[in-house]
């Protein structure tokens, strides 16, 4: 809905989203339900036909069209017409003149081919937009048709993303954006139910005709959008003002930035964004900037995204892992690091003080494999009593990590005496350090 006066505010930014490539998505259009039926009417229309007092096509047209979507769709009739038809007209494809209705040079972008199509898609998008939630709406409105309803719906299954949502969850959307942003009339006073159900009505519409222009999908009673929908919805989010991140938009700046702000991604998203620059870095180079990074930021969020990226990296990151074991913070990344691929001088690199090496020893188990790595790695201390022992006397152990390794083990630990030890241990480390 890049075009027209009524629009809702768009938010200030939203989640990345990532696109499929050009061709599929022009493929995706070409192949719809939509695109062929705007085609027939359009092209029946070449020579603009009569429409009735209520600008409708007349009784000889809609005959013969009903026949020719039934043949290309099997769903014809008057009622598709008619819909074909109003929607031909939201999108700029028809245009009602003098009397008549009659396809627009718009048109002749339905039947251009490749990516060249994504203007009409684009128009066809905009459409839906001022098909839906007016005329049924009117009635209830004080303030006439508004676009916020649609903007609103199409938000709500983008930030749904693959998880899509319920057709009754969109209704809600719907009906929460008609009763906080559209002025509703008196008329709906002591009506609620059937404005509602209008609403509901609209919704299911809406879906149907997103589906229809291959923009969603519809399976186990939930609505996504599919990849051409992501597409339009953030065309028209950009056209309105939004700000929609796009995953690799970021592969050629600097690792500070990158990290800063895939910090507020979701994880799977900032992970495939850091994964897109450092495949356009090069291993060696991202590394090395990682490793830096990790070592010199004070955001907790870019270290532990700079230290999760290093510990996917292969032998060619090796050289900046080993960097960081001269940072107490990061020290145990760069030994777990090492450890699992095999370096063979982990013995001559470990502390010469026991509980410094045991703290070391365990912060290193807990950050490959969480609290119950620190357990399995306290095991290799002996007995349950002797872990107990060991632990009841770390808290002296000066480490960044000491406070972490115990209370991972503190509620991790299945042994009682072990895990009082160290709740114990945790409870005398933080005492002394409000002293």
């Amino acid at each position: 809905m890049a075009q027209g006066s009524s629009r809702t505010a768009p938010r200030a930014t939203y989640p990345p989203i990532t696109l499929a490539a050009a061709d599929e998505l022009a493929a995706a259009f070409s192949g719809s339900r939509a695109r062929p039926a705007l085609v027939l009417v359009a092209d029946h229309l070449r020579e603009p036909r009569p429409v009735t007092a209520d600008g409708v096509l007349e009784d000889p047209d809609v005959e013969v069209l009903g026949a020719q979507l039934d043949e290309l769709l099997g769903d014809g009739g008057r009622e598709a017409v008619y819909v074909v038809a109003g929607w031909g007209a939201a999108a700029g494809f028809l245009e009602a003149r003098d009397g008549r209705l009659g396809r627009t040079d718009r048109a002749d972008g339905l039947s251009a081919e490749g990516f060249d199509l994504m203007e009409a898609a684009q128009a066809a998008y905009a459409g839906i937009g001022r098909l839906v939630y007016t005329e049924t709406l009117s009635r209830w409105l004080g303030a006439g048709p508004d676009a916020a309803l649609f903007d609103a719906v199409a938000d709500g299954l983008a930030l749904a993303g693959d998880q899509g949502v319920t057709e009754p969850d969109l209704v809600d959307v719907a009906w929460r954006t008609l009763i906080a942003e559209v002025a509703v009339g008196a008329q709906a006073r002591g009506r609620r139910k059937e404005v509602r159900q209008d609403v509901a009505a609209e919704t299911a519409w809406l879906v149907e005709l997103l589906t229809d222009l291959g923009a969603a999908s519809v399976a186990d009673d939930r609505v996504q959008l599919t990849p051409l929908g992501v597409w339009l919805w953030r065309t028209d989010r950009l056209a309105a003002g939004a700000e929609v991140p796009l995953v690799g938009e970021l592969q050629d700046a600097p690792v500070g930035q990158l990290l800063a702000v895939a910090a507020h991604y979701p994880p799977a998203l900032a992970e495939a964004e850091i994964d897109r620059w450092v495949n356009a870095a090069g291993g060696v180079r991202a590394a090395a900037a990682l490793a830096e990074h990790a070592v010199a930021t004070d955001e907790p969020a870019e270290r532990s995204l700079a230290l999760a990226t290093l510990d996917r990296l292969g032998a060619e990151a090796e050289p900046s892992l080993r960097t960081l074991l001269d940072d107490p913070t990061c020290r145990p990344h760069g030994l777990a690091w090492l450890q699992r691929h095999g370096a063979d001088d982990l013995d001559a690199l470990a502390p010469d003080d026991s509980g410094a090496a045991l703290i070391e020893h365990l912060a290193v188990a807990l950050t490959a494999s969480g609290p119950s790595g620190a357990v399995d790695a306290l095991a290799t201390v002996g007995a349950p009593a002797a872990q107990a022992r060991a632990i009841d006397e770390l808290w002296r152990t000066q480490s960044p990590h000491t406070e972490a390794v115990l209370d991972g083990v503190g509620h991790a630990h299945p042994d009682k005496t072990v895990a009082k030890a160290a709740r114990r241990a945790l409870f005398k480390l933080r005492s002394a350090a409000s002293r």
